[in-house]
């Protein structure tokens, strides 16, 4: 949830810029130029020095995407920008209203959310015996968490989540049903929250003393998702793989399996989760190394070359420290890197403690490529026995009801007298009738009349998350 540090995944620097892997060298230089967009040149900085100085000098190096000077070619889309696009004041104002809300969030509860949502995952593939753990449940986690710090229901996590699968970088190229869908979504819940305010994220970012407006409370909390879930799932794979995959991770601990925090650590430094930190801007000429930037070009930061620069003499991961540049650096640093840890590391640990027998369902030669996914094999629990008859909510029927007849009074009934046929045997005489009375004349004054029915309300306009979540399913064919 790199929320503003400018991080980018680019699914697929590693293979189309072979420089990132490869670290700052001498003969490359500690800058090399890119294409940041088509016919728009860039620099991408590879030295961990190097980078740590675009992302703190702020006089030299600006979020502010106005100072690009390939505006006309569109946005940068191979280093997707994740950061809160903006510089002093509008960038002060949404940063502290990010941190004011994640302040808000407690540990407790998003512990309670990360479990849940773990738990609701795992039990899809529990009976199988064998998971896509990258597929099945590191990919949607980050949305359907999200969506329950948003407050909604898992329904809206579903919709999230394939909406990631669809607008991930790479691929066909970007999904515009799917892109519209993802702003609908945001305005929609901002709409609901502002209505309806409860304990969560969303509310909280619209609590906040700056006072954000529709528009911007939407804008960052789309930023937070596309911020987040790309790099999160990565994470927690890369976490879980080096689990599997690596052996040093259980040297070190005598065979033991390590401990959350620490897998993230490793993977974060060995294999961090992003391609490249995107979304700086050269605000004067500058200089790296031999290289010479011009106002205006778009700065890049490789992840990978940074973290392996022989300039660092491999004290990353086998230090323990957390000077990786995952959660970016200085003013434009993520402010939720705390919360980011801990869904990612619960998210991590919730796995281990499900499937603690797991193995990699793929045995690897040494220096052969990983296989694509996480596919693992472990003990297949029970299938949950079938539900209670009564609906989703489990209830079970309630007794049968009985019909009791209440006994009749046993007294004398009344029978009414028989029809009689014609005049008795006595001569009786009929009584004469009585004539019936003149009918009043009527008045002429005003007669009454029961008022019109009142005009029928119109019926409320439909909710619009609820509205995207059925136009989604109808076009889906669901």
């Amino acid at each position: 949830m790199a929320l503003d540090s400018g991080i980018a995944r680019t699914g697929g620097l590693s293979g189309r810029a072979p420089e990132a892997r490869q670290g700052a060298c001498p003969h490359r230089g500690r800058a090399v130029p890119v294409q940041a967009a088509p016919g728009a040149p860039g620099w991408l900085v590879l030295g961990y020095r190097d980078a740590l100085d675009a992302l703190r000098d702020r006089s030299s190096f600006s979020a502010a995407p106005r100072l690009w000077d390939g505006r006309e070619h569109g946005r940068p889309d191979r280093w997707w920008s994740g950061a809160l696009e903006a510089d002093g004041e509008r960038h002060r104002r949404l940063r502290a209203a990010v941190s004011a809300a994640a302040a808000r969030t407690g540990t407790g509860r998003v512990a309670a959310l990360v479990r849940t949502t773990a738990a609701g995952l795992l039990d899809r593939v529990a009976a199988d015996g064998r998971a896509d753990l990258a597929a099945d449940y590191a990919d949607p986690f980050p949305s359907h968490l999200l969506n329950a710090l948003f407050g909604l229901d898992s329904r809206f996590g579903a919709l999230l989540a394939e909406l990631a699968a669809r607008t991930a970088p790479g691929g066909d190229g970007p999904d515009p049903e799917a892109e519209a869908a993802v702003g609908c979504y945001f305005r929609a819940l901002v709409r609901r929250r502002r209505a309806e305010p409860g304990d969560d994220l969303a509310s909280a970012l619209l609590a906040a003393p700056e006072g954000l407006s529709d528009a911007e409370a939407g804008y960052v909390l789309e930023r937070m998702w596309r911020a987040g879930a790309a790099p999160t799932s990565a994470l927690i794979t890369g976490a879980l793989s080096r689990l599997l995959h690596d052996p040093e991770a259980r040297a070190a601990h005598g065979g033991a399996l390590p401990g959350a925090d620490e897998l993230l650590d490793r993977a974060l430094w060995a294999e961090p989760p992003l391609g490249a930190v995107a979304g700086r801007y050269c605000a004067r000429d500058t200089r790296i190394g031999d290289a010479v930037l011009r106002t205006g070009q778009a700065v890049l930061i490789a992840l990978d070359a940074a973290q392996a620069d022989p300039a660092l003499g491999g004290a990353g991961p086998a230090a323990g420290n957390r000077a990786h540049l995952m959660w970016g650096a200085g003013a434009h640093a993520c402010p939720a890197r705390s919360l980011a840890r801990e869904i990612a590391g619960g998210a991590v640990q919730a796995a281990v403690d499900r499937f603690p027998g797991m193995r990699p369902a793929v045995r690897l030669r040494p220096g052969a490529a990983r296989p694509a996914g996480l596919p693992v094999l472990f003990p297949a629990e029970p299938r949950p026995e079938p539900a209670e008859p009564g609906g989703p909510t489990g209830e079970r029927p309630g007794p049968p009801r009985f019909r009791i007849r209440r006994p009749r009074p046993q007294g004398a009934r009344y029978q009414a007298p028989a029809a009689s046929t014609g005049p008795e045997e006595t001569g009786a005489v009929p009584a004469p009738r009585r004539p019936r009375p003149a009918p009043r004349p009527r008045g002429a004054g005003a007669r009454y009349q029961a008022p019109a029915a009142p005009p029928e309300e119109p019926a409320p306009a439909p909710d619009p998350l609820d509205a995207l979540l059925a136009s989604w399913r109808r076009a889906a064919g669901e």
